[in-house]
């Protein structure tokens, strides 16, 4: 029975330990949608096709004419083009979690925004990173451990 269940929708049973305020609100937003959202199950999957939709930062809403190279601030379509070409992966360690978009040459040096001079790091290879070009900052009482 098992090997039939494999390759099916099979549900599984999941504990999941919430707040009281945030399973109150849960509850509400299913009523909001009742006629789509039946069970917390049918509820938490559009909330989770939602946020994709709405976090995705491959998915640009809109387009930047003209983005400023000479500028720290970095277009959603740089972004976007930069999280694609990186598979949405830090560059160093293949970490899916905690992203940041770096400058290879630091933009304090000169660095320009644009796609071949920016990557994807996790916070720990870009704090890393940072610390190799530029020292480690020290704190009133040592170094500042990151």
């Amino acid at each position: 029975m098992l090997d039939e269940l494999k390759g099916s929708d099979a549900s599984k049973k999941v504990v999941i330990h919430l707040k009281e305020e945030t399973l109150n609100r849960l509850k509400q937003v299913q009523k909001l949608n009742s006629h789509k959202c039946a069970d917390m199950d049918s509820l938490i999957l559009n909330l989770c096709k939602e946020a994709e939709k709405n976090w995705d930062p491959t998915d640009v809403k809109r387009k930047s004419a003209g983005a400023r190279t000479d500028r720290r601030y970095i277009s959603v379509g740089i972004k976007a083009a930069i999280w694609k070409r990186d598979r949405g992966q830090c560059k160093i360690c293949g970490s899916e979690k905690r992203l940041e978009l770096d400058h290879i040459k630091p933009f304090a040096m000169g660095g320009k925004t644009t796609e071949d001079n920016l990557r994807l790091l996790c916070r720990n290879c870009n704090q890393r990173a940072g610390i190799k070009i530029f020292g480690q900052k020290k704190g009133p009482h040592g170094p500042l451990v990151i």
